[in-house]
């Protein structure tokens, strides 16, 4: 099963569009569907990282900031099969993403490059390991 894969016609962004993400963070109120969840914290992106975005991805696409904090257990993503990800800050050394079968046992597990585009599939049990710090990443959704 392909859980993940680099894509690499899409290039890195520059620091403006980090710099953006970071003031969305600091700036916008988080999104999440349970607000009072502190293992997962999501933003909607400035218009820099949409135009961004909407060269590689269409209008029916939403562009967020996302947040993964240390806790975060094993889950699939409720609203989304896969997501369309760039790790600006991966959450410390050797943060691992993994994934489980629908049994939750082990299959496989990825050291993701940092500010290097994937795709992730969400709807299967994954988890990220080792997290010391915030792992913030924009990450690219289809709307449904």
């Amino acid at each position: 099963m392909n859980y993940l894969e680099y894509i690499d016609t899409i290039p890195k962004i520059d620091q403006s569009l980090i710099d953006e993400a970071y003031w969305c963070i600091n700036n916008n109120k988080n999104v999440y569907p349970d607000d009072s969840y502190q293992y997962y914290k999501t933003f909607n992106a400035g218009e820099k990282i949409k135009n961004f975005a909407y060269q590689y991805f269409t209008v029916d696409y939403s562009a967020k900031i996302h947040i993964v904090y240390k806790g975060l257990p094993i889950h699939k993503d409720l609203v989304r099969k896969e997501a369309f990800n760039y790790i600006i800050d991966p959450g410390g050394d050797n943060v691992y993403t993994c994934f489980f079968d629908d049994q939750k046992r082990f299959k496989q597990k990825f050291l993701i490059e940092k500010e290097r585009w994937h795709r992730i599939q969400t709807d299967v049990y994954h988890f990220v390991m080792n997290i010391s710090h915030p792992r913030i990443a924009i990450t690219i959704s289809k709307l449904n």
